[in-house]
């Protein structure tokens, strides 16, 4: 594909680049050899080869949007706690969704009577939400972000705790933690602590869970203990299925699929990972919510540039019934997002921005993995300069800003 500039008095007037040309590539390392040869000025490639191409030169990085980064998260999908549509109040019926045709480790079923299976395998006097909250806590904890981000992203990445916090989110805090009782009083405030999804007894009361979650086997075996999946005589405890894809950080997607299994065998959680395509397979099962697997990408956050004051997304309830969606639905997160759109009071945006926060730290419907920088790997003697301003769902943008080599 060929781009030109629009001569005379446009909104980019000054174009420093007349001409851009983009050539498709299906094969990074074949990328790699044009830069290096000067047949290409800057490439999208997997992202895993960019540290040790870095190192051998002369190739370098070009973090497009300095300050930005895209987030990689796994999601819950199938949690569909939501009975009504937040605005029509129609009934959602989500017990019959296929993610609650069978007891899922990973999926609460909050409706009693309502959930299509017998639930046998709870301990004593824990529901079907706490045994699944604390699953997902416990994969939490058996994510080593750090490793993750020096073995794969050779430091170009930052961790992330969920899909909604990490380190330069506007509002991180590293030492703040969250609690049923701040969960409970947040409910109560917003006039949804009589909703079944949230009369949900904890089997921690007064436990802190941190906003930062340390890299914690002994913790995540812990909770896999006390949700009732003690380890079996093979060393499993249950089974879960990754829906691989290359998401919005690339082919690298595809490395973390298989690092984040491989973390998960020592505590008994034996996942498979079979290849799918987002756009043809999974997206669709998530519109429809019928997905129930996990899925390695990130919802419609994307980045940490998000304002402090700003509402998260409509589709991560279901206010985007009958668009996409992540595939978990809560009315919590439909209030907030409404909330937050209509409150003019800046430092009451704020308040209700953590809170949103601290609800789903709590429930840990996103396990944030990793954001890494938004950027591209170039050849230093063809690229001069880039300027660019942040875009949101974009890794690059706006080549017009580029200054090449000779220009």
């Amino acid at each position: 594909g060929v781009i030109e500039a629009i001569p005379g008095n446009h909104w980019h007037h000054n174009a420093r680049i007349k001409q851009w040309t983009f050539v498709q590539v299906p094969e990074s390392t074949s990328a790699i050899a044009m830069l290096k040869a000067g047949q290409a000025d800057i490439g999208d490639v997997d992202f895993s080869l960019i540290p040790p191409e870095i190192e051998k030169g002369p190739l370098k990085f070009l973090w497009a949007m300095p300050g930005g980064y895209v987030t990689n998260s796994i999601l819950y999908s199938g949690n569909l706690f939501s009975e009504k549509h937040p605005i029509t109040g129609a009934d959602l019926e989500p017990w019959k969704s296929p993610a609650y045709a069978i007891d899922r480790p990973w999926i609460g079923c909050p409706w009693g009577d309502k959930c299509p299976y017998t639930d046998t395998d709870n301990p004593p006097g824990m529901s079907d939400m706490e045994q699944a909250r604390l699953v997902r806590w416990a994969i939490e904890y058996a994510i080593d972000r750090d490793s993750i981000v020096k073995k794969l992203f050779g430091g170009l990445a930052l961790p992330i705790y969920s899909e909604y916090m990490g380190p330069e989110y506007p509002g991180w805090d590293a030492n703040r933690t969250t609690s049923k009782a701040k969960v409970d009083a947040i409910l109560k405030e917003q006039g949804l602590d009589k909703i079944p999804e949230y009369n949900v007894a904890s089997a921690y009361d007064g436990t802190a869970w941190p906003w930062k979650v340390p890299y914690d086997l002994k913790k995540a075996e812990e909770l896999l203990d006390k949700a009732g999946y003690p380890k079996k005589a093979d060393g499993t405890r249950f089974e879960i299925v990754f829906n691989a894809n290359r998401c919005e950080i690339g082919e690298v997607c595809y490395a973390v699929n298989d690092v984040i299994a491989a973390m998960l065998a020592p505590i008994g959680i034996k996942a498979t990972i079979p290849r799918e395509d987002y756009g043809a397979v999974i997206s669709p099962r998530m519109r429809q919510r019928i997905q129930f697997d996990l899925v390695i990408k990130n919802g419609d956050v994307h980045s940490n540039v998000w304002p402090i004051d700003w509402p998260y997304p409509p589709v991560d309830s279901a206010l985007s019934r009958p668009g996409w969606g992540v595939g978990f639905e809560s009315d919590l997160l439909a209030t907030m997002h409404l909330k937050i759109r209509a409150e003019k009071d800046f430092n009451t945006r704020v308040k209700l921005h953590l809170d949103t926060v601290d609800y789903m730290m709590y429930w840990q419907l996103y396990n944030g993995i990793v954001q890494i920088q938004k950027g591209l790997i170039y050849n230093p003697k063809k690229v001069a300069s880039w300027e660019a301003p942040h875009a949101h769902y974009s890794n690059w943008w706006r080549p017009s800003y580029a200054k090449l080599v000779g220009q």
